[in-house]
């Protein structure tokens, strides 16, 4: 079965096993099939390199970087279907008067055949994870 509206609950109704299966199991197993089909990796990437999305299906990514103790870093991610990308849709950094290390993540959507590229625009952050997830279209 496919996905069913949430029922607005009604303070005082009694709740059936008809209406628990509607819109609790049945949702449930709607969602379970959505989510047997996304794929997730760990690709070797590197920063400053130009990635594209050629899977057909829409791609989140996730990229976590470990930023030093006493310097100003910045991570710029780049995505629009022209290679090289040229449009900064994402920045993560550490401030300069920020004491100790910090780790920051950035998440975000590559459509399918756009191009995409993470890169150091101020200091030098330390890729730490970069993640994949190809969900369905």
């Amino acid at each position: 079965m496919g996905w069913t509206a949430p029922r607005t609950w009604v303070t005082g109704e009694v709740v059936t096993a008809a209406i628990m299966n509607t819109h609790v199991r049945d949702n449930l197993n709607a969602l379970e099939g959505y989510l047997d089909d996304v794929t997730h990796s760990e690709p070797a990437r590197a920063l400053d390199t130009v990635y594209i999305n050629n899977t057909g299906k829409i791609r989140l990514v996730t990229i976590t970087c470990l930023y030093t103790n006493n310097q100003a870093e910045i991570l710029a991610v780049l995505c629009d279907s022209s290679n090289p990308p040229t449009i900064t849709i994402a920045e993560s950094g550490h401030d300069v008067f920020a004491a100790g290390a910090d780790r920051g993540a950035i998440t975000f959507i590559v459509p399918p055949n756009y191009y995409y590229k993470a890169l150091s625009s101020v200091g030098t952050p330390t890729l730490r994870e970069w993640h994949e997830w190809d969900l369905l279209h």
